[in-house]
């Protein structure tokens, strides 16, 4: 469980810094990763299976994306059980949203939300249209989202 908010136009995500994965509780970590793929920079983000995260940024990293890798390969890279989802936004206002198998699946709204608190977050931005606020405002209603924010934009 997370909240992850992602501006296309602004190319900007924030989270909040609270990871829980079943009975297993992070705090303080960052959510949001920067990435550097040949003259692409990406900021990344992940909730759910945190090992499936882990996996996720190995594969992001190797620069094997987003076609590098076959389906059966894809698949491959990520545990059979527990709940993924990631994010993958690039410097030229590109978003993908990755499932539990990897596949990668364009956004083209200029919104986007991920994670238990992703309703009250986008609600909030919408209103206030300030990321630190709108993750604090969504701490306030879902019990998974809190413990700080993190806030990463790309020029």
């Amino acid at each position: 469980m997370t909240t992850i908010i992602v501006d296309r136009k602004k190319k900007l995500m924030a989270a909040d810094r609270l990871h829980v994965a079943g009975d297993q509780m992070f705090v303080g970590s960052p959510k949001i990763r920067r990435f550097k793929t040949d003259h692409t920079e990406w900021l990344v983000a992940s909730s759910g299976c945190a090992e499936a995260g882990s996996f996720f940024d190995l594969w992001f990293e190797s620069g094997l994306f987003p076609e590098g890798v076959n389906d059966e390969e894809r698949e491959a890279l990520y545990p059979k059980d527990g709940e993924f989802n990631a994010v993958a936004l690039n410097n030229r206002g590109d978003l993908f949203w990755y499932g539990s198998k990897g596949a990668s699946i364009p956004i083209k709204s200029p919104l986007f939300g991920l994670g238990s608190g992703s309703g009250y977050a986008l609600g909030a931005y919408r209103a206030v249209q300030d990321p630190r606020r709108a993750i604090l405002i969504a701490s306030s209603f879902d019990p998974y989202t809190g413990k700080g924010v993190q806030i990463e934009q790309i020029k």
